[in-house]
């Protein structure tokens, strides 16, 4: 675990990770001193310790957190902060709801049902977190910040960018191009809103994006553009995988074939199976796939 803090701007630092967490530098508090401001928390408490250590050495306390959105990775170092820390917690509605409760996150990924143990993972199940308040498009005041909270829907139901100072942290509305070579397909849980998400971030006037997986950049436009080419690439792998007839089962393995992908586990299976789910939908919103119940089965199939 790294504490090697990078500098974004005055007072704006990032601490990169895996899982990248931004640290703001808050004005003095006359009694107790240094603060700082968090987006998101990392992954489980090895993150918080890291976040509190960086710090630390800025000689600040960490007493906040703006979580972008509710996957276990961005808010599973909330749980250590606030015990430890006494940080209030900050998530937009809906994501709340998962932070509180966060066997949400496998139970979707198995459809609605209690989630099998190879779901019950750290990647997927964080340790619940407390929302002290629910944050909404617009200004925001954290401790004494002004900080402006901008929809990113897509990735998540809910997610959302952080900007302060020019500084936009914007989760994973899009994500850097090794992660994109290594995983073909950028997670989403609404396509249409996906790519809405990245077109919008790409008309922002900012100074720097920082993505939670990869290096910041002052101009996203690259970045963004592979977002949305590995969108193309796998909407044309579903529609692909549709021109025969298929369930879901057989549409995701088809759309592994296709793309030769290997999942090293089942924990990957089933989030590659959630986000083909998410593709057939955004065909279907599009008119270019089709579900239809035959013999007791529902099969997808290209218009």
């Amino acid at each position: 675990m790294t504490n090697s803090l990078q500098p974004l701007a005055d007072r704006i630092f990032y601490l990169p990770n895996v899982v990248n967490i931004g640290i703001v530098a808050l004005a003095p508090d006359p009694v107790g001193g240094g603060r700082a401001l968090l987006v998101d928390s990392g992954l489980d408490a090895d993150y918080g310790k890291a976040a509190r250590k960086a710090c630390e050495a800025l000689r600040l306390k960490p007493v906040a957190v703006i979580n972008t959105h509710a996957h276990a990775d961005h808010f599973g170092g909330n749980d250590y902060l606030a015990r430890n820390c006494g940080v209030r917690v900050y998530a937009p509605a809906f994501e709340e709801a998962i932070m509180r409760y966060p066997e949400l996150e496998p139970t979707y990924l198995f459809n609605g049902a209690y989630p099998i143990h190879e779901l019950q993972n750290k990647w997927l199940m964080a340790k619940a977190s407390p929302v002290h308040q629910v944050v909404e498009a617009g200004e925001l005041a954290v401790e004494g910040l002004s900080a402006q909270i901008k929809p990113l829907p897509g990735h998540s139901r809910a997610q959302v960018g952080v900007l302060v100072a020019g500084v936009l942290f914007c989760g994973d509305a899009v994500i850097g191009e090794g992660t994109l070579e290594k995983y073909k397909i950028p997670f989403g849980a609404d396509i249409a809103r996906q790519i809405e998400s990245i077109h919008a971030l790409q008309a922002m006037k900012v100074e720097r994006v920082v993505c939670a997986h990869g290096e910041p950049v002052s101009d996203v436009t690259a970045m963004a553009e592979a977002n949305l080419a590995a969108i193309e690439r796998a909407s044309r792998a579903v529609r692909e995988a549709v021109q025969t007839p298929g369930d879901a089962s057989q549409v995701v393995a088809r759309v592994g074939r296709i793309l030769g992908l290997q999942h090293a586990n089942v924990s990957q299976f089933y989030l590659f199976q959630s986000v083909i789910t998410a593709y057939l939908a955004y065909l279907q919103q599009l008119g270019q796939a089709r579900l239809e119940l035959r013999e007791q089965a529902a099969l997808w199939s290209a218009v």
